[in-house]
């Protein structure tokens, strides 16, 4: 109950009116927009790379049949697994924006609605 008449006076004494409330929520998410576009166009140049690496490997060992084919050389290898990591932390970066996103627009949504009850009130209330 605290915590809420602490986040009550907060909304009344931060905004003056629900645009305000609206306005901070879709700056917010524009941000987390820009971030996502930024991890996606890194997640299209990592699949490029990663895609790069793989008609490399095709030339050696276990990816080749030729007779003359070599084993995988380490440093190839090793650029294949970081590109392959990098990968998953894009994509778990991407996820958890999306997930913040959400977050953000529902706890937004939860202030209008409260700023709403809390000044639409009857007098005397």
């Amino acid at each position: 109950e605290a915590r809420r008449r602490q986040h009550d006076s907060f909304l009344l004494t931060t905004y003056t009116r629900v645009q305000d409330i609206e306005q901070l929520r879709d700056e917010r998410i524009a941000l987390i927009d820009g971030q996502v576009l930024i991890a996606r166009g890194s997640l299209e140049s990592n699949q490029q790379r990663t895609k790069n690496l793989e008609e490399r490997l095709r030339n050696f060992l276990p990816y080749s049949t030729a007779p003359n084919a070599r084993p995988v050389p380490d440093k190839l290898a090793e650029e294949v697994v970081r590109s392959l990591k990098e990968r998953d932390q894009l994509r778990d970066s991407l996820k958890s924006r999306e997930k913040e996103k959400a977050e953000l627009r529902a706890q937004f949504n939860q202030d209008v609605a409260r700023y709403k009850e809390l000044t639409t009130r009857p007098a005397g209330r």
